[in-house]
């Protein structure tokens, strides 16, 4: 537990940067780098987006992100609260934006940054 608090609260100190569309939110520069890595930018935008449109989402203060890649060839994107492990979103598709390999984020505070392993 410790731990993970750790790596989440590293992401105040790494550099971030503001989204061009979403103003109030920030993405790491390690989020950016493992996006761009994996083909999957638009990840960030969707994340972003949905902040403003899902209530059940933009209530959950810290947000785990998972990417997913399906044998159908369509791609999983799953919000899950960190405090109760309840999934707040999930949505299926996406097939032409199918990244290389998945992936996962923490969304705190306003920003977005990778999801270190336990």
């Amino acid at each position: 537990m410790f731990q993970t608090v750790m790596n989440e609260f590293t992401a105040y100190f790494a550099p971030r940067y503001v989204h061009r569309v979403y103003k109030s939110y920030q993405y790491t520069d390690r989020a950016r780098e493992v996006m761009h890595e994996r083909s999957c930018s638009w990840v960030i935008d969707c994340i972003f987006a949905l902040q403003e449109d899902e209530r059940a989402v933009k209530n959950t203060p810290i947000q785990h992100w998972d990417v997913k890649n399906l044998s159908d060839g369509q791609v999983l994107l799953t919000c899950t609260d960190r405090a109760s492990g309840e999934i707040v979103f999930y949505r299926a598709g996406y097939p032409e934006h199918r990244p290389v390999y998945d992936c996962s984020l923490v969304f705190n505070g306003h920003v977005l940054d990778v999801r270190k392993s336990h």
